[in-house]
């Protein structure tokens, strides 16, 4: 929803033909994406070293 609420702005500005403010929407859109993506990422890397942690500690109390 917050995408297409910047993208509307960004067309809004167009029309308008004020295109400092279009590069603008642009920019904060690209940038929102990419934040989205790093915690993405960083969600799955927390994910899979609480997996192997898991299984170490499994693993480890099976062969005491």
């Amino acid at each position: 929803f917050l995408y297409l609420t910047l993208i509307a702005l960004g067309v809004y500005w167009a029309n308008l033909s004020h295109w400092l403010y279009l590069w603008d929407e642009l920019v904060w859109i690209g940038g929102f994406a990419a934040i989205e993506m790093n915690v993405s990422q960083w969600r799955d890397e927390l994910l899979e070293d609480k997996d192997k942690l898991r299984d170490e500690d499994g693993h480890a109390a099976m062969c005491t």
